[in-house]
């Protein structure tokens, strides 16, 4: 409630606070009064609280570490937006002249706003850990952890991307993860189907909408909108890339076992772009997708050159051949209240 000063208690003011030392009193609450001059009212001085003030009383909550946490209820607000991101998957690892890894699956993005009074005191939140880099010859990469806020009716779940594909001759890329499910990890030439997009859209048959379909060999993943894109086919191929998303995760790039390039990753609106695939000695590697709001795919790698991480939030490994693959980004998890 802002409270207008008398013309007396401004001169007490000026008094007081002249030549005084005013310590620092910390971060303040929203209830808290500060004195401002008000230009649009004659100059008048008043007392507000630090919620009246433009930007302030929002309450921020940002967690980025893994493992699980407590976010706790701002003492004031009336609405809490809730944005979650699932962990990237990481990259497949190949085998010197014989099998490339393709590129693993980004993380999704889920957002979702309660009135205030609808959540506890406190919420448990579980942030997802991206799939660990690969660093035996041979091994697909390993989906990314899904991350949480709350349960029960105040349950956000961001999935996390599918593992691209190590053990076979041009690994075919992971799959998105999906506002349902996480994307697919994969084992062979063929990519990995994004994850299950929501509601009515989950049940459309078009290509846009549904979950992205993985890529046959020599085929690339397809797009859609709310699903995970779907991973890029590997084989003697090159240049598959992942499928392109709006809030899931983009799908990895495909691997190419021949002189041809390696696939670049699905890029994402929302979610983590996918990880790009890798090539042979010769060709040139797939880079990882890009995101305005998610977390970049790793670009793959060739030869003894370790591939790229993906980036927190949800960015999918880059897939490599004779080193080792790039790990799959760590979800995120941001609380606001207003």
């Amino acid at each position: 409630m802002t409270k207008v000063l008398l013309d007396t208690d401004k001169a007490a003011v000026v008094d007081a606070i002249s030549g005084a030392t005013i310590p620092d009193a910390g971060t303040p609450a929203t209830t808290d009064k500060v004195l401002i001059q008000d230009t649009s009212d004659s100059d008048n001085l008043k007392y507000v609280d630090v919620s009246e003030l433009a930007g302030g009383g929002s309450d921020v909550q940002i967690f980025t570490a893994t493992g699980s946490g407590t976010w706790t209820k701002p003492a004031s607000g009336t609405m809490v937006k809730v944005q979650v991101w699932g962990a990237g998957g990481s990259g497949g690892r190949g085998q010197v002249s014989v099998r490339t890894g393709g590129g693993g699956g980004g993380g999704c993005y889920v957002e979702k706003i309660f009135p205030i009074a609808s959540l506890a005191a406190t919420e448990a939140i579980s942030n997802g850990a991206g799939g660990a880099a690969r660093t035996v010859a041979s091994t697909p990469g390993l989906v990314g952890g899904n991350s949480t806020f709350g349960a029960a009716a105040t349950l956000v779940t961001g999935f996390g991307g599918g593992g691209g594909a190590g053990d076979g001759a041009g690994g075919g890329g992971g799959g998105g993860g999906g506002l349902l499910s996480a994307g697919s990890s994969v084992t062979s030439t063929t990519g990995g189907n994004g994850g299950t997009p929501r509601g009515a859209f989950a049940a459309v048959s078009t290509a846009t909408s549904r979950a992205g379909t993985g890529g046959a060999p020599g085929a690339f993943g397809s797009n859609n909108i709310l699903g995970g894109g779907g991973g890029g086919g590997g084989g003697n191929f090159g240049s598959i890339s992942g499928g392109d998303t709006v809030s899931g995760g983009g799908g990895g790039g495909g691997s190419s076992d021949v002189t041809g390039n390696g696939g670049n990753g699905g890029n994402s609106f929302y979610g983590g772009g996918g990880g790009g695939g890798t090539v042979l000695s010769a060709g040139t590697i797939g880079v990882g997708g890009v995101s305005l709001f998610g977390g970049k795919g790793g670009d793959g790698s060739k030869s003894t050159t370790v591939a790229e991480s993906g980036s927190q939030p949800a960015g999918g490994g880059g897939g490599s051949n004779d080193a080792n693959s790039g790990a799959g980004g760590n979800g995120q998890i941001i609380v606001t209240t207003y």
